[in-house]
């Protein structure tokens, strides 16, 4: 059997609309409806496309960018 947590979270005013509306269309707790959304959050794979035999993930437009040389310098750390 699981655990459960309790907890508080503050949630953004276009969200509640949809929060509330969610466990009650699938007759289940507010908290296994956020449950399952997490779950099914976390499961998706994002967005990939193979480019000369190399796959290359598509990031959201207000990702840091990822150079060589931040590369370089993480490669730096690690030795």
């Amino acid at each position: 059997m699981r655990s459960a947590m309790r907890t508080s979270m503050s949630l953004d005013d276009d969200i509640v609309p949809v929060v509330k509306r969610y466990p009650a269309q699938r007759s289940v707790t507010l908290g296994k409806a956020v449950s399952d959304l997490v779950r099914r959050g976390l499961t998706v794979p994002g967005p990939t496309r193979v480019v000369n035999g190399v796959t290359i993930f598509a990031l959201p437009d207000d990702s840091c960018r990822v150079t060589a040389a931040k590369i370089a310098g993480l490669d730096d750390e690690q030795e």
